[in-house]
């Protein structure tokens, strides 16, 4: 599979898409040593390399995907072939995975990821501070926060001069982050702060206030207020088919089910096999962290039980271990299965 990597959130499919074993080709520089022993020397030059894959690394601050391992195809005036190199991709780089078989997820996920989702840009604010997130395919994406430090409420006017300066303040991180990132605006808090803030992004800075969709309320503001707004869908109405609204769902049925003891609920790579075999799995929630994580047999384990269950009729689910309900998964060990029918008892 040829692909052309637009953006962060194409390196992030990618990093859930290859896997230690792999091949993958793509341009990279090499430096080249001089044969001659009058005059030795040495250059970089640029070359196509294939790589089979040993490791990969996401680096979500430098926007780069690093992919290290073995060189199996090079141009013969470089030599280099088995010997170790590191493919450093970013944005508007071309790359080329060669895997010995395809699971369905997976290029599902590549032709998602195919369609431009705009993120979401989720404000947090109550009187004392206000976070600024945007919702990427591989989590949030924190941008900033605002302390408002306001007088009491015995100083009304110096009170109102602070609050206009925060809300000042607010507005230039925001105006920051929607010049770097295209979406809509989510303004989440308590009370009526959020509220207040709307109307006075729409008057002073309409042209974000255009971008403002939504006004909802949460239990607090800041960065809890942001990770709040995830977890109680608060921009469900917003995008229904964001990954990260599709993936705290299917935790929360989870859990959900397991503290019902309903017994259409599994976890635990053993007993997950046993059910796949007997066609009982609907949907496989696995956290990509642990299929990374994995040792080789264990990972052969949990690749073999995704394509059964894919096999049968069933979906898999990989779940960002950067969202919060990726975190909520690893409490059942990174794993777990939403049944067709009740099967257990306990």
């Amino acid at each position: 599979m040829k692909l052309e990597l637009r953006n962060i959130d194409d390196l992030w499919v990618l990093y859930n898409v290859i896997h230690k074993g792999d091949r993958v080709l793509g341009r990279t520089t090499r430096e080249v040593k001089s044969t001659e022993t009058a005059r030795p020397f040495s250059r970089r030059v640029t070359v196509t390399l294939g790589i089979t894959v040993q490791r990969v690394y996401f680096d979500r601050d430098l926007a780069r995907l690093r992919v290290h391992g073995i060189v199996f195809d090079a141009p013969e005036e470089v030599r280099v072939t088995g010997s170790h190199h590191t493919l450093s991709v970013g944005p508007e780089d071309t790359l080329t995975i060669v895997k010995d078989k395809w699971l369905h997820h997976q290029v599902e996920r590549v032709e998602k990821a195919v369609v431009t989702e705009e993120p979401i840009i989720i404000l947090a604010i109550d009187s004392e501070e206000a976070s600024v997130a945007v919702l990427r395919s591989f989590g949030l994406d924190f941008k900033g926060e605002v302390r408002s430090r306001l007088p009491g409420k015995a100083e009304p006017e110096k009170r109102q001069v602070a609050m206009k300066d925060y809300f000042h303040r607010i507005g230039t991180l925001l105006g920051t982050v929607c010049a770097e990132s295209a979406g809509p605006i989510l303004i989440v808090g308590p009370g009526f702060t959020k509220d207040h803030f709307a109307k006075d992004l729409r008057s002073e800075a309409r042209y974000l206030g255009q971008r403002s969709v939504a006004v909802k309320s949460v239990g607090s503001g800041g960065v809890a207020g942001v990770h709040e707004a995830i977890r109680v869908g608060a921009i469900n109405k917003i995008r229904r088919d964001s990954r990260a609204v599709q993936e705290t769902e299917l935790v929360n049925e989870a859990l959900k089910r397991l503290g019902s003891s309903s017994g259409d609920i599994s976890y635990g790579l053993e007993r997950i096999e046993a059910d796949t075999q007997t066609g009982a799995v609907d949907t496989l929630i696995v956290s990509d962290q642990v299929i990374r994580e994995a040792q080789d047999e264990e990972r052969h384990r949990i690749e073999a039980t995704m394509r059964i269950v894919e096999e049968r009729g069933g979906k898999i689910a990989l779940v960002s271990s950067e969202q919060e309900a990726g975190k909520m998964l690893q409490s059942l060990g990174g794993i777990a299965a939403l049944l067709r029918y009740r099967l257990h008892q306990d």
